[in-house]
């Protein structure tokens, strides 16, 4: 929760991969009841907003040498995560894209539940769920693995030239941790930070 930074890759001469900064938002109120929230428009909380400003400063050496393309999921919380950052970076007013690509998976009829009270409504999902976390469709939601999918796809269009080499981006977690680890070393199967980390119930 404490880290927004999820991943940042630099140029692989060999790939010829562009450089990718991912900011995580922000703490909700959600995160830290461990409910999944996915797509619902849940706000930052005060943890979460310092959190933002802590990374802002953290990276403002970075955001501030070199030109970087900026975007962000449509969310409020990771707007807003790309605002306060940006303003503790000093590069307050900076505008930035958003795009629907980037929002979180949607747990479907499972949005606003912690996984006890999804074990207790939904007992026989909740076991084909432990059985195939990467896989497994929530009622009326996505996969991990639909998720990545699109992300990749999207990552592959928005990265390709003449785009900017450079590019940041404000989004939960997964949405774009294990797609671009996919992107950048070839891998076949889920990054196990990612695949853990959205394993808690936490809604990622």
């Amino acid at each position: 929760m404490s880290e927004i930074l999820a991943a940042s890759h630099r140029v692989d001469a060999a790939l010829d991969r562009p450089a990718l900064l991912f900011l995580r938002h922000g703490e909700t109120d959600w995160n830290r009841a461990l409910r999944f929230q996915g797509q619902r428009d849940v706000p930052l909380n005060e943890i979460g907003r310092r959190q933002a400003a802590r990374n802002g400063r953290a990276i403002a050496g970075i955001l501030g040498a070199e030109h970087w393309r900026l975007v962000s999921s449509p969310l409020g919380r990771s707007i807003e995560t790309m605002r306060i950052a940006l303003e503790a970076a000093r590069l307050a007013g900076r505008p930035f894209a958003t795009d629907p690509v980037l929002k979180e998976a949607h747990y479907g009829d499972w949005e606003g539940l912690t996984l006890v009270e999804i074990g207790e409504r939904y007992a026989e999902a909740a076991r084909a769920r432990e059985a195939d976390k990467w896989g497994y469709v929530p009622p009326n939601g996505e996969s991990y693995a639909m998720v990545a999918e699109r992300v990749s796809v999207w990552l592959g269009g928005s990265m390709a030239p003449p785009s900017s080499s450079r590019m940041a981006a404000s989004c939960a977690r997964f949405c774009t941790s294990w797609p671009a680890c996919r992107r950048t070393t070839r891998r076949t199967s889920p990054c196990r930070r990612t695949a853990r980390s959205c394993s808690r119930g936490s809604g990622c």
